[in-house]
Formats: C-alpha cells, structure tokens, sequence
C-alpha cells in the first residue's frame, strides 16, 4: 500500500475512534508517527497512549509501535553516564530480590533504590500501615536505597527503568501506575509469584504485559504458557528462573533451633496456609475448611513438631469473610497453637531455616508448593474443588501428593504415611518435575538474578553497539 493511501486509511481509523474516549489523541498521533514512517521520540508519549493504540491497530503494527518506543528510550539512556533502576514494592512479604539488587549496583553503571508504593486492595489504613511496616522492613536493610516518589523531579530525572512485581494495575497509584509512566522509562515485570491457578490465557495477556520491555519468567511451562497466549507471542519474555529462590543453591541452615520439641528426634511439619479463602475460581486456601482440625490433630500427635507459617494477608481476609470475629480471635486462635509444646507460631521472617531443616510441608500456598521443591522434601497440597488449575498447576499437581483439604482423615493418614512408615511415593515424579521445569541454574547455567542484570545490560549494550556504528 501507498504512503498516501495508508495515511486515508488512518485518517479514517481515527476519526472512528475519536467516538471512543478510550482512543485518546496521543494514541492517534503515536500511530501516525510510528506507522507513518517517522521516527517516535519516547518522551512525548505514556504507556496509557501505547496500550490504546494496540486497540486499533493490528498485531505486527503494534510490535513495530512498541519496538520504536523502546529504541528511541534505549537512545537516551545509553548516552547516560548512570542509570536508574527502581524497584516497586508493596508489601514487604513481596520482596526477594537483595541479590539482584546487588547485581544491578555491581554493574558499577546503576543506581538502584526501592519505593514503598500503596496496595490500593487494602482499607486506606491498613494501606497506610502496610506501607509503614514495609518502609521499616527496608530500613533495616542497610544495603537498601530506598526512593522518594514525592521527590518528582529525581524520579523524572533519574530513574529509567521501573522494575513492577505485579502486572495489575490497580495495585498502583497514579504516578507509577503503567499508563501513566512515560514510555522514556523502561519496564520491567518480574513475578512475585509462581502462579498455580487461573486462566491461561487471561494470566499472560493482561494489557501491561504487553508494554513491558522485558518479562522474566520462573519456571519453564511459564514461559511457554506466556508465548503461546501472549498477544505478541512473548517476543519480549525469557525463562530466567525465580530469583527469590536464587540462595537456596547450596544453601547452608544458619539456624536449626527453631522448632519446639516435645519428643526429641520429632519429625518436623510445616503448616502454611494461604489468605485466599474467598469464593472464586482463583481462590484455593482450604484454611477455612479444616483450620480447627489441624490445631487438634497437632495437639495430639506431640511426636510431630510443627511452624505454623500463614500468609500475612489471612488475618485481614478471614476476618472479612467472617471466618473470625475480628482481629482478637484470629490472633487468639494462632496464640492457642503458639501456646502447645510441640508448635511454634511464626507470621514472619525469613524461611530457609524453617524449610531446610523440616521434613514436611503440608500448605496451599500457590509460591511455597513450588518454593519447598528447591529443598526436596515431600509435601502435601490443599486442594479445593472451585480453584481453577493453569497448565503449570496441572503439571504440579500431578508430581506432588494433592488431598482435597476438606478430607482431614486422608491428610492425616498421608503425614504418617510419610514420616512414619517413611513412604515417599512422589519423589521420583517430584525430582523429575523440578529437574525438567524450575532447575534453573541447571537449565540456564546461572542464576536468576545473574541472568536477569546480564540479560537487561546486554540490550542496552546491543543499542549503543548500533549507535556507534
């Protein structure tokens, strides 16, 4: 088609789509730019106006669009003597990432911070205490920068790639919130979580995961759901592995005195259950369904040790569900377990300690089902009739022992199945699926957090390659 030609058809396209509010006048004027033959200067433009042309113009049109975007920000920011890389976290239970943090400022060209930013799910005081608590869990961290967004000028200024846990958008408030950031600054998405549940497709093909420069996945069937459903077919996505998981290589207990005993040699039990106990397909906690029979079942085997590890989240969400009448009995019902000889309550702090020095996990945790693979050690999965399985959640569940959680009796007859009569009967097909899905280091030949700091530095190497040319 003609320049001329294609430019009627434009014109046209987006008189259409002034009816639209969506389809805002930066989006026409990217297009016309873009698509025209011109070149795109990133500065003038945010994600917001990236994400309405992507509705209106086909699939490879889009890619060239945001292949245009990305090399007019790499232009600037290869000519910068430092660059900015900010890491938004909403909660502290979140973070995992001191080691790519020091991998990105060993690079000796960054300049790394984080920024407490808002879960906006929360009530605006639980927000607001949220994000005071995780300011505090950073401060400790004496190795941390943390940033400032009120300061915007340094935040224009100085920061050039945007490092987003989650791929929602409502979690973020206006300033860093995706549709709003400049398309001078780069994104990047690097999951908090190994998500079990879901929609395929719905999981990998929400609209910010098609703004993002790069996408880091933690297992390899991620990676390839992401291809498969991604509108853009993934281009910008690689399996890196979980960086969270990255010191668990060779990984060396600093504690073992941790667990209270009330038969010495007692075999050790972790108990994690999840926040989601909602209704929804997306939702599998099964606390609610046997939460008083497991405090019973432990207070009457002291030959098993237990840590009771619950998302933080669950004490708002149970309440809210009205599982508890409030925060007193919630904490009352965990202070009941802290209070037994052979059990320990523990919300908070690191587990490495607690996973490498137990014998089991019993939880339906969506991360920790596949974080407790990197100790192998058997486990037992929770499962609910509503939740709805990916493709990876499948695979899972089929390596690991998986128990409706309403079915107390099999639970229990399964822990002693194992750590009594010492009757592992997954492990082949556990240790099969971990080496062939989430052995990164075996597969990629690094670490996570190795490979990710490489893999960002190499595209903006390869640029100023170009530019240099």
């Amino acid at each position: 088609m003609k320049l001329s030609e294609w430019n009627d058809k434009l014109e046209n396209k987006i008189s259409r789509s002034y009816r639209s509010v969506k389809f805002h006048w930066k989006a026409c004027r990217l297009i016309k730019e873009g698509l025209g033959g011109r070149s795109v200067d990133a500065a003038k433009y945010v994600y917001g106006a990236l994400l309405d042309a992507k509705d209106n113009v086909q699939s490879k049109e889009y890619v060239l669009l945001r292949r245009k975007l990305i090399e007019s920000a790499l232009s600037v920011i290869v000519k910068k003597r430092r660059i900015g890389v900010l890491f938004l976290v909403p909660l502290s239970s979140l973070w995992s990432h001191d080691r790519l943090y020091q991998k990105f400022e060993e690079t000796g060209v960054c300049d790394v911070y984080v920024s407490v930013v808002g879960d906006t799910h929360f009530s605006k005081e639980n927000m607001i205490r949220h994000m005071d608590l995780t300011k505090e869990f950073f401060k400790e961290r004496k190795n941390i920068r943390l940033f400032d967004l009120c300061d915007k000028r340094k935040y224009q200024d100085e920061i050039d790639i945007l490092v987003y846990l989650m791929p929602y958008e409502s979690y973020f408030p206006e300033m860093i919130n995706p549709r709003s950031v400049r398309t001078s600054k780069l994104l990047i998405f690097i999951p908090y979580s190994i998500m079990i549940s879901g929609d395929d497709r719905g999981q990998n093909n929400l609209p910010y995961h098609n703004i993002f420069w790069k996408v880091y996945q933690a297992t390899k069937t991620h990676q390839e759901m992401f291809v498969r459903n991604n509108d853009i077919k993934g281009i910008h996505s690689v399996y890196s592995g979980y960086p969270k998981m990255d010191d668990s290589y060779g990984y060396q207990c600093k504690n073992s005195d941790i667990w209270k005993e009330a038969v010495a040699g007692s075999k050790k039990i972790i108990y994690a259950p999840h926040h989601s106990i909602e209704d929804g397909d997306d939702q599998g906690s099964t606390f609610h369904l046997n939460y008083k029979y497991m405090f019973e079942y432990a207070k009457s085997h002291l030959e098993y040790s237990w840590i009771v590890r619950p998302h933080q989240n669950l004490k708002e969400t149970s309440v809210r569900c009205g599982l508890f009448r409030d925060l007193e009995e919630y904490n009352a019902y965990f202070k009941k377990w802290d209070e037994l000889v052979n059990a320990r309550y523990m919300p908070y702090g690191e587990y490495y300690d607690v996973f490498a020095t137990s014998d089991l996990m019993i939880t339906d945790s969506q991360s920790f089902l596949s974080v407790y693979l990197y100790f192998g050690k058997p486990q037992i999965a929770l499962t609910r009739t509503s939740m709805r399985m990916n493709q990876y959640g499948k695979e899972l569940f089929s390596a690991i022992d998986a128990i409706d959680g309403r079915d107390t009796e099999k639970i229990f007859r399964k822990i002693d199945e194992i750590l009594k009569e010492g009757i592992d009967m997954k492990m082949d097909e556990r240790n099969a699926f971990f080496s062939s899905r989430l052995d990164y280091l075996k597969i990629n030949g690094r670490l996570a957090s190795d490979f990710i700091v490489n893999d960002v530095m190499e595209g903006i190497r390869e640029l100023k390659c170009v530019s240099m040319r």
